[in-house]
């Protein structure tokens, strides 16, 4: 209630830039993190939603990153592999259950107020963990990005020699379009700022724009796709 007393206008516009260039950011992320899962991609929406609305009730972090991420969708892709669903409809099945068990550990894990067991973990062990799990999530997208549709939970050794064997598959296409999309994001982190600076533009409005690269990506790609019906004529998966 203290924070609502001295809540202005002001803090309201900040909040809702916050929102929406963060929104700009989860929707393109979500989308991919399912698929890494092995979900179809509405599943990461949903992902990304719920958690937030909860959250924003229940937490009491303002900075804390909520909903899915990269190396969880690996573990869990990962882990329902292993079980060999036979359909779509079992995978997310398993997927639903898997993660309300996790929620229940972790709930039990906060009662028990065991969180300070995370500090007996050494730096070298986070810190090989997480590189590990890059190395692994950049590789698990190669495939990707050449046109190819391994099966998820694939391990680096397996993804290495999907990639070798089926190089003769190669969606020159796709990969074209990979490229100039990694160009595109990696390239506006400098040159969209410098030409929002050019233009005199500050603000929140600057902010949200020079954050918004990866909902410009998936426009172009929506355009691109539907106006050269790439899906029929270049065999690309929507």
């Amino acid at each position: 209630m203290t924070r609502l007393k001295n809540y202005n206008s002001g803090m309201f516009v900040s909040d809702c830039v916050a929102g929406l260039v963060t929104a700009s950011i989860a929707l393109p992320q979500s989308l991919a993190y399912a698929q890494l899962a092995g979900f179809p991609p509405e599943y990461g929406l949903y992902a990304a939603i719920l958690p937030l609305l909860i959250y924003a009730c229940l937490g009491s972090s303002r900075t804390l990153v909520v909903g899915p991420a990269a190396l969880i969708s690996l573990l869990i892709g990962s882990s329902i592999t292993k079980l060999a669903p036979q359909t779509t409809q079992e995978y997310i099945g398993l997927g639903v259950n898997l993660t309300i068990l996790t929620g229940i550990f972790l709930s039990l894990l906060s009662l028990l107020r065991l969180g300070s067991l995370t500090t007996f973990i050494s730096k070298p062990v986070i810190s090989g963990f997480t590189s590990a799990s890059a190395i692994i999530i950049a590789s698990s997208q190669i495939p990707v990005i050449v046109g190819l549709q391994p099966n998820s939970g694939l391990s680096f050794k397996d993804i290495a020699i999907f990639t070798a064997t089926h190089l003769n598959q190669v969606n020159s296409v796709v990969m074209t379009l990979s490229i100039l999309g990694i160009i595109l994001l990696w390239s506006s982190k400098l040159l969209l700022p410098a030409l929002l600076k050019k233009l005199q533009l500050t603000g929140p409005i600057a902010l949200a724009l020079s954050k918004s690269s990866p909902v410009i990506l998936v426009i172009i790609s929506i355009i691109l796709v539907t106006q050269f019906h790439m899906q029929d004529n270049f065999n690309i998966a929507v």
